[in-house]
């Protein structure tokens, strides 16, 4: 049995401007895709570390997404992380497994504002063990 480190998202900041009026609205931001062929399950860890969101109605949401081809992308909402909320305390941090792999993958970072317009972020990290 063999593994591997996958830095999907290092340490360091996400932030978007999201409109909230009237009814929300997300931005998605994207991690950098790496290779996950041989593996047959993948271990990540979502951390923050600090938050950088106005409103109690955002939220940042990471959720794997898999490729075969790197441009087709099927996105594993079984998978995805739980949000992480304006009343969240900090650090905070979530581990999930993924079963489902393909050749590559990569993380949606959906960051979300229900209520007014306002900057979403944090500084995350998301970092996996693929496993053989």
């Amino acid at each position: 049995m063999g593994s591997g480190y996958l830095s999907f998202w290092p340490q360091a900041a996400v932030l978007a401007f999201v409109e909230g009026d009237p009814v929300g609205d997300t931005k998605y931001i994207y991690s950098r895709v790496l290779p996950t062929n041989g593996f047959t399950e993948v271990v990540y860890q979502f951390e923050v570390f600090e938050k950088i969101i106005n409103t109690d109605a955002s939220t940042i949401t990471v959720t794997p997404e898999i490729s075969n081809d790197g441009i087709n992308w099927q996105t594993q909402t079984g998978d995805a992380s739980t949000a992480v909320s304006w009343a969240s305390s900090y650090p905070t941090k979530e581990v999930k497994k993924v079963s489902t792999i393909a050749a590559f993958m990569r993380f949606r970072i959906a960051l979300f504002d229900g209520d007014t317009d306002t900057p979403v972020g944090g500084t995350i990290q998301i970092v996996g063990t693929g496993r053989t």
